[in-house]
C-alpha cells in the first residue's frame, strides 16, 4: 500500500514550496545576530530545533530507510542497470507506485540531474519506463507541466562550480527526491581517487539537509570480487574509499553478459542500522504503441527476489568444473581425509574447491565417514563402509 504524503511534512511547521523544505527560526537568528556585524559562520541549534522531532514523513522509502541527509548510493558497473534502476526509483516517488513493485514510498516531486546519458536517452527512457508502469503519455506531461517530474539534462552547475551550495540547495526546494548522473560526471577534473572527492559530495548532504530533499547519487563500480580478490561488494565503488564512507545508504548492483537479473545487494545503512536481504532487478521490455508492434514501447524494472533468483541462475563456471574434479578425486581416492586433502590433489581456489566439497555433500553426491581418529574420511556412493563401521 503506498503511503501518502504528509500535508504538514515538516517537523517545525509549514515549509516551503509543495509543503517541503525545513522552516527557519527567525528569533535564534535574531538572537545570534549582533548588529552591524555578518551572520556568524557557525550556528548552534536552539533547543527548540534539538527536541523538535524529525518526523518519519521524510523516509521516502520507510521500509528501506531512504531518507534526507548523505546521497544514496547506486553502486555498478556499465549496463548493469544502476541509471534504468534511479529513473525507476524517481517515477515511483513522483506517481506513489511502489519501488520496483516491492516497496511503499512517500509520493513527491522528483528532480533527475542528468550529467552523462544526453537529452535523447534521457528522455526515452524516462518515457519508456512511465508507460512501464501505467503511466499514459497524456499523464507524464501534466506531472511536467506540474514540476512532478522535473529533468534537467547536462546543467550548467556541478559539485566543483564556486556558486555549488547555492545551487543545489535552489534546485533541491519543494523536491522529494533528486536522483544523479553520475558522481563522475559531477566532479569535473578532480580524481575520483582523491579523498577531497567526500567534501564535493558533502555540497549534495548540505543541499538536501536543508531542504529535506532526499539525493541519489549514481556512481560507476570496479570489477566484480571473485572467489581470487580480497575485496567484498561493499568496495565495489570505483575511486577513494571516501566516496563510500559518505553514502548514508549504498545498492551494489552487478550483472554477468547473458543474465537476465541484476544482482543487488544493500552494502550499508545509516538510518535503520539493517539491511535488506539480496535481491535482483530484472529489466523487462514491453511491447505497445499504436499497433502493438514496438517491442519496446516501454520498459518496465521488476523486483526478483533471492529465491526466484538462485532458480534462474546459470551455474558458476569455475565451480562446476571444481564439482567434477572433486568427484573425480574422491572416486580414485576412497576414504580421502577430506577437503584439505582433497585440496591438494584438485586445482583450483580454495574456496570454489571447499565450496564444491559443500556442494556434493549437501547433494549426497559424496558421503562423509568418521575417521577412526577425529576428522572425516569422503568416499563416493556405493565405495562408502557402513555408518559406525
Amino acid at each position: 500500500m503506498v503511503e501518502p504524503i504528509d500535508p504538514n511534512p515538516s517537523p517545525h511547521g509549514p515549509g516551503e514550496a509543495n509543503g517541503i523544505g525545513r522552516k527557519s527560526f527567525p528569533e535564534q537568528d535574531a538572537l545570534l545576530q549582533i548588529p552591524g556585524e555578518p551572520r556568524p559562520s557557525i550556528r548552534c541549534l536552539s533547543a527548540e530545533e534539538f527536541f523538535a522531532p524529525e518526523s518519519t514523513a521524510y523516509l521516502v522509502v520507510p521500509a528501506l530507510g531512504l531518507c534526507p541527509g548523505p546521497p544514496i548510493g547506486f553502486v555498478g558497473q556499465s549496463y548493469s542497470g544502476k541509471t534504468l534502476a534511479a529513473l525507476s526509483f524517481g517515477l515511483s516517488v513522483a506517481t506513489g507506485k511502489p519501488l520496483w513493485g516491492t516497496w511503499s514510498v512517500q509520493q513527491g516531486p522528483w528532480l533527475h540531474l542528468d550529467y552523462e546519458q544526453g537529452r535523447r536517452h534521457t528522455k526515452a527512457r524516462i518515457r519508456r519506463l512511465a508507460r512501464g508502469m501505467g503511466i499514459a503519455d497524456d499523464e507524464l506531461r501534466a506531472l511536467i507541466e506540474q514540476s512532478t517530474v522535473r529533468v534537467s539534462v547536462f546543467p550548467e552547475v556541478n559539485l566543483t562550480s564556486g556558486n555549488a551550495a547555492n545551487e543545489f540547495k535552489r534546485a533541491f526546494e519543494g523536491v522529494r527526491l533528486v536522483t544523479c548522473d553520475s558522481l563522475r560526471c559531477m566532479i569535473g577534473g578532480v580524481s575520483e581517487n582523491a579523498s577531497e572527492v567526500r567534501d564535493l559530495m558533502q555540497v549534495l548532504t548540505r543541499a538536501s539537509d536543508a531542504t529535506e530533499a532526499t539525493a541519489g547519487l549514481i556512481h560507476h563500480a570496479g570489477k566484480t570480487p571473485d572467489d581470487k580478490s580480497a575485496r567484498t561488494r561493499k568496495e565495489m565503488a570505483r575511486g577513494s574509499s571516501a566516496i563510500t564512507d559518505e553514502f548514508q545508504s549504498m545498492f551494489v548492483m552487478s550483472k554477468k553478459k547473458g543474465d537476465p537479473v541484476a544482482m543487488v545487494t544493500h552494502e550499508k545503512d545509516r538510518e535503520l542500522g539493517d539491511t535488506v536481504a539480496d535481491f535482483g532487478l530484472r529489466i523487462d521490455d514491453i511491447p505497445g504503441g499504436t499497433d502493438g508492434q514496438d517491442p519496446k514501447w516501454g520498459l518496465r524494472v521488476v523486483h526478483v527476489d533471492r529465491a526466484e533468483m538462485r532458480a534462474t541462475e546459470r551455474p558458476d563456471a569455475a565451480l562446476v568444473q571444481a564439482m567434477a574434479a572433486v568427484r573425480a578425486c574422491v572416486q580414485a581416492h576412497p576414504g580421502i581425509a577430506g577437503a584439505d586433502a582433497v585440496l591438494e590433489r584438485v586445482k583450483g581456489t580454495a574456496r570454489t574447491v571447499r565450496a564444491a566439497v559443500r556442494q556434493h555433500l549437501a547433494d549426497g553426491t559424496i558421503v562423509a565417514r568418521n575417521a577412526p581418529r577425529n576428522g572425516v574420511r569422503l568416499f563416493v556412493p556405493g565405495a562408502a563402509p557402513p555408518e559406525g563401521a
